[in-house]
């Protein structure tokens, strides 16, 4: 859990393995399940009512990022009430504007 303390203690060693020059590891290595879901987006997207257009990996970075900032900012993870509201606002975010390609 992002809020635990374990997790906590383990944050700076993969954040200075991913920025030291170079890398010493890629974040898709560190979170395998953003190249899954960039797959998954870039073949269901449309089809799903989500703008196809969208950079695949997006919607990781987008609740990854939020999640993280939570952190860094409250130094606890985020509440249920919090991470449901965030996918609201990444899934309106994703979805295909009235219009486009329709």
């Amino acid at each position: 859990m992002i809020g635990s303390p374990q997790f906590q203690a383990i944050v700076p060693e993969p954040v200075r393995t991913l920025v030291s020059r170079p890398p010493e590891v890629s974040f898709d290595a560190l979170a395998p399940n953003r190249v899954l879901l960039a797959i998954e987006y870039q073949d269901l997207a449309e089809a799903a009512g989500f703008d196809p257009g969208i950079d695949p990996r997006l919607a990781f970075d987008m609740l990854f990022g939020t999640v993280v900032a939570h952190l860094l900012a409250t130094g606890s993870g985020p509440s249920r009430e919090y991470v449901s509201q965030l996918a609201d606002v990444v899934v309106a975010g994703l979805r295909r504007s009235k219009g486009a390609g329709t």
